[in-house]
């Protein structure tokens, strides 16, 4: 005679059907979630303690591999790595930064850049963009404006990264418009004062748009600029070279031209009309420092600059040579 198992669902030899009552294994008949507790239930426990309580750790996994870094910044490895946070990104955006805009984000970068704690080119290694893409995105003025560039996607990105991590984001500078001069006379005569002694004036609190990126829109032409270099310069104890100093400071990109001297001004102060020299750098740095230096003073703006913004609402063009005398 054959033998056979004998015990619960053993199959009868004869019928075929298992040894559990009415011939079903209930395993195979409860839903998923019973099948799974009644064979949880079934395993051994761990060290006195059921498999449900036991947590896999970084070192159970591989304990090979160094715990993940702690360093904010070793954590933000590229825009669309999940390694830092544990999860894209993407999920854990908030309402705030879904909706944020271009000109939002380019304000977020400003404040960091002007801040000291990142250069441009750091910025833009950290976001995984070129300073091209970087300067093109800056340059931008609406709230749309950019909002296809991976500058922008990815910036947002990294600021809600700093965000995640309790990194608190630098307050932004207080910025000097004409309104805000207007009010303080009495003030910008005192500092005025003080450039008639020969000091060049500091700056480095007003910012104007487009700056960043060297993209400043010119509302001067040539020939006026050259009109405020020389009557600037006639002021008693004002040096050239202090002031070429001053120009080449306007600059905050690769654009800066790596001289700019007495040969640089001298042919562009020798130039004649309206629009001949527009190419030369000490045209751009020059209006962008007297446009910060008359918000400084709260003068209001020339009936000339208000004509070349009607003519030319984008600004003069420094990009190709003019050629026009008038």
């Amino acid at each position: 005679m054959p033998a056979f198992i004998v015990g619960p669902g053993a199959p009868c030899p004869h019928h075929g059907f298992s040894g559990y009552p009415g011939g079903k294994d209930p395993l195979k008949t409860t839903s998923g979630n019973a099948r799974k507790k009644a064979l949880a239930g079934s395993r051994p426990p761990l060290d006195g303690k059921p498999l449900s309580a036991v947590k896999r750790t970084h070192s159970d996994a591989n304990p090979d591999l160094p715990p993940p870094s702690t360093n904010p910044l070793q954590n933000v490895t590229g825009p669309n790595d999940n390694h830092g946070m544990g999860k894209h990104v993407e999920d854990d955006l908030s309402e705030e930064h879904n909706h944020m805009d271009c000109n939002q984000i380019r304000q977020k970068i400003r404040n960091l850049v002007n801040s000291g704690d990142l250069k441009t080119s750091q910025f833009c290694k950290l976001v995984f963009v070129s300073e091209a893409e970087y300067d093109e995105f800056m340059k931008k003025r609406t709230k749309l404006g950019g909002n296809d560039s991976k500058v922008f996607k990815n910036a947002r990105d990294f600021f809600k990264r700093r965000e995640l991590n309790g990194t608190e984001e630098p307050a932004p500078k207080k910025r000097r418009t004409s309104q805000d001069s207007a009010g303080s006379a009495s003030e910008g005569a005192s500092k005025k004062k003080a450039q008639d002694k020969g000091g060049i004036p500091d700056l480095s609190d007003i910012h104007l748009d487009g700056e960043d990126a060297d993209e400043v829109p010119i509302y001067d032409s040539c020939g006026e600029i050259r009109k405020k270099i020389s009557a600037y310069l006639r002021r008693n104890g004002v040096e050239q070279s202090k002031l070429l100093k001053a120009f080449k400071e306007q600059y905050h990109t690769e654009k800066q031209p790596a001289r700019m001297d007495s040969g640089k001004l001298g042919r562009f102060r020798n130039a004649k009309g309206a629009d001949v020299g527009n190419t030369n750098s000490i045209y751009y740095a020059a209006y962008v420092f007297f446009e910060k230096l008359r918000i400084k003073e709260g003068k209001p703006k020339s009936q000339h600059r208000q004509d070349m913004e009607r003519a030319w609402p984008q600004g003069a063009d420094t990009k190709v040579a003019a050629r026009n005398k008038g």
